[in-house]
């Protein structure tokens, strides 16, 4: 399930995320923008804002539930590091 969004399409993740949750959201887009530099991709490739939140949320604990988040699929290059973190 993805979060609502206001009237202007973008989703205030301070907002919808708790204090908590939103400290490892901005770690996972630090990591991300990290990877997407030295990958030379946009951020959005690698995992979008929805997808990072919902990792956030759901707290996959193996490949497969982070596979079922929706839009993540199968494992590419970027999972290896990004689940490091």
């Amino acid at each position: 399930m993805g979060l609502t969004r206001g009237g202007g399409g973008k989703v205030d993740y301070m907002k919808v995320l708790t204090t908590e949750e939103f400290a490892v959201f901005s770690k996972l887009r630090e990591k991300r923008k990290e990877l997407a530099v030295k990958e030379g991709v946009p951020p959005f490739v690698i995992f979008t804002d929805e997808q990072l939140s919902q990792i956030v949320k759901q707290k996959p604990d193996n490949l497969g539930k982070l596979a079922a988040i929706q839009g993540v699929g199968q494992p590419t290059q970027w999972w290896w590091r990004c689940v490091r973190l």
